[in-house]
């Protein structure tokens, strides 16, 4: 069985956490750390496909959750703060390296870690052509995708990352769904 206090850490809000974190209590961080610091890891792993680079940017950003706590809303989604970061994150960092990632797929394979995902897939063959496919599409519908199908956030919650219309994120995802499929279709049958 539980502890009280196992208890309530389940029980309390990554909300409720990070308003505690901006009133003073610092230490709360490491509760939004142990929650989600291997959903951020995978995002930037899936992005970068480097271990080092992944952990350093995971680490960024709750760096950042700390000295922007202030920013934080109440009224927001914490989850979709957080990938808001992250993004900014990943974008200041190729910024600085002055890289572009689509321009490089062999380096940045990405790879969709869903289990329906990877149900679907027959054999190791379609895995690989999957991983390959999805490095061509560019950064921005492959984020959309990763955070809307991996990261599981709302349209909502991702249209307010974008500065769009919930709608237009919803024609992202199906046109960049749609290019996917017709990707992996014409280099599974080359």
């Amino acid at each position: 069985m539980y502890n009280n206090e196992a208890k309530q850490y389940l029980l309390v809000t990554d909300e409720a956490i990070m308003e505690r974190i901006q009133s003073g209590e610092i230490r709360m961080m490491s509760q939004l750390f142990q929650r989600h610091q291997v959903s951020l890891y995978n995002f930037f792993y899936h992005m970068n496909r480097d271990k080092g680079l992944s952990e350093d940017l995971t680490q960024n950003v709750f760096e950042r959750m700390i000295k922007y706590r202030s920013s934080y809303e109440s009224k927001v989604n914490f989850k979709s703060w957080m990938f808001r970061i992250a993004r900014n994150v990943s974008n200041d960092h190729w910024r600085k390296k002055k890289f572009k990632t689509s321009s490089d797929i062999e380096h940045h394979e990405n790879v969709l870690h869903s289990d329906c995902a990877i149900r679907r897939m027959e054999g190791k063959e379609k895995w690989e052509i999957l991983q390959k496919v999805m490095h061509q599409l560019e950064d921005e519908t492959r984020e959309i995708i990763l955070l809307t199908r991996i990261e599981k956030l709302k349209y909502a919650e991702v249209a307010k990352m974008y500065n769009v219309t919930e709608g237009a994120i919803k024609v992202r995802v199906h046109r960049g769904l749609k290019q996917l499929k017709n990707l992996y279709n014409q280099s599974y049958t080359s």
